[in-house]
């Protein structure tokens, strides 16, 4: 999972959201109360990465990391 912040200097405020990023083809194989109990803790953030699973040989977690 990701932490994201949204930070407002001038008031020294941060807020943070909870991010668990994924290719939608790893999403499709969690059942609906798996996802649901994730869904408790952090937003599931999913998209298409068959191009890079594929020919890459990565995943969400590389390509945010930058490990290609």
């Amino acid at each position: 999972a990701y932490e994201i912040r949204n930070c407002d200097w001038s008031s020294d405020v941060c807020s943070s959201d909870l991010f668990l990023l994924m290719s939608s083809h790893a999403y499709r194989h969690f059942s609906e109360s798996q996802i649901e109990r994730i869904e408790r803790y952090c937003t599931i953030l999913h998209t298409g990465l068959r191009c890079i699973e594929t020919l890459g040989g990565g995943s969400a977690r590389c390509m945010v990391a930058e490990l290609f």
